[in-house]
């Protein structure tokens, strides 16, 4: 079995202060509902609005329902990635006061905060890259030394009382590469179960394929992010599984993935789709989810394949994978990027539906208990912890 039961924190005890209404600052760099960050913080302020007073400090807000949130501008150099992080950092410094009970950042985006989410660990990140040997462009080496030291900031024990890691992967990335202990607690992300869901099958199923021209009888494999992180390892294991197809949905340019897929001898075999709000169309569409990622300190899209009721074949480098119980809601490979144990995984659920179907069942009703609410309501006692400890540390 693969989750991580033993090792999470026992619950602390009650704080005096809990149950009494918080002025919360969530401090972001766009709010949305599109991307990691921006929709866990979106997620979280939904439900903390109804009962807390929630205030985001960002550059850009998009939101559907905005009764009960105050918005701050926080301006930002878009030039690069350096420039974008860097500004944003120095604009929350002069924009976020000291006088919210709670200022709750996102990673490297603040100087003042006491509590911290680790989306990422650029650390780990590049650590993983030279492990996999994954080319690296001057401009990412430069953004490495620049983004890997400005990270040291802010994952420091003296940087916030709490630093909140999205799984049992992060928690060791920052034990091993930031030197943090106690201060540490595992909150995993949450799906939205409604909009991915194993009804979307029937509904989008025979339509997305029609538009993909992909016939209603073959076999499909979904990929959904940033081919570098499984490009040599879902080319190398589908060359090994003949008529497996492959509907990849990235941002990648399209010329690096199908230079890959030539060089495989399965260009026919990739069909290509760029970035979509309707993604969970695709999820409805196909047969079972690719996610062999070298690194990945969660993988919102492997859960949100789960909730749709895919089965999936997931590395151990993801942190979602740590929901997966081998060979019963999901299919984990050992050994990132290796072809052989891919294809193994790809074989088995190719040619065999009724795995298929109880795999993608046990993993839609794993979802089912992992919730925004139920991150919410993880969350929202790390709050008064903090809340008492500055209360007590004041006295």
């Amino acid at each position: 079995m693969s989750m991580h039961m033993d090792d999470t924190e026992a619950p602390p005890p009650r704080p005096e202060c809990a149950g009494r209404r918080l002025r919360i600052a969530f401090v972001v760099h766009e709010y949305n509902r599109h991307h990691g960050h921006s929709r866990y913080v979106a997620e979280l302020a939904t439900r903390f609005k109804r009962q807390h007073d929630v205030h985001i400090f960002a550059a850009s807000f998009e939101e559907p329902n905005p009764e009960n949130l105050t918005f701050h501008h926080v301006p930002k150099w878009r030039a690069n990635a350096v420039t974008n992080d860097l500004s944003f950092f120095i604009g929350a410094a002069w924009k976020v006061p000291d006088s919210f009970d709670i200022v709750h950042a996102q990673g490297f985006c603040s100087p003042r905060q006491n509590v911290v989410t680790a989306h990422m660990c650029n650390a780990a990140w590049f650590d993983a890259i030279d492990r996999f040997h994954v080319p690296q462009s001057w401009r990412k080496r430069i953004y490495r030394a620049i983004s890997t030291t400005a990270e040291k900031l802010v994952y420091r024990p003296q940087a916030a009382r709490r630093f909140i890691a999205v799984s049992h992967r992060v928690r060791r990335d920052l034990e091993n590469f930031h030197g943090l202990r106690d201060q540490i607690r595992v909150v995993y992300h949450g799906t939205d179960i409604e909009r991915f869901h194993p009804r979307n099958r029937e509904a989008w199923r025979a339509t997305i394929r029609q538009e993909l021209q992909i016939g209603e009888r073959e076999i499909v494999a979904l990929y959904v992010g940033d081919w570098q992180k499984v490009g040599p390892a879902v080319v190398g294991a589908l060359a090994k599984v003949p008529d497996v197809r492959c509907i990849v949905v990235t941002r990648t340019p399209s010329n690096i993935i199908l230079s890959d897929a030539r060089a495989a001898g399965i260009e026919g075999r990739i069909t290509l789709v760029p970035p979509t709000p309707e993604i969970h169309r695709y999820y409805g569409a196909a047969d079972f989810f690719l996610f062999p990622t070298f690194y990945d300190t969660f993988g919102l899209v492997l859960t949100e394949a789960m909730a749709s009721g895919l089965p999936a074949i997931a590395s151990r480098e993801a942190g979602a994978s740590e929901l997966i119980v081998d060979r019963e809601n999901g299919w984990l490979i050992q050994n990132a990027w290796d072809h052989e144990e891919i294809a193994l995984g790809i074989r088995a659920l190719a040619t065999d539906e009724m795995l298929r179907n109880r795999m993608g069942s046990a993993a839609r009703t794993s979802m089912e208990h992992r919730t925004w609410d139920c991150v919410a309501a993880e969350t929202l006692p790390i709050y008064y912890e903090v809340v008492a400890e500055t209360k007590s540390a004041n006295r």
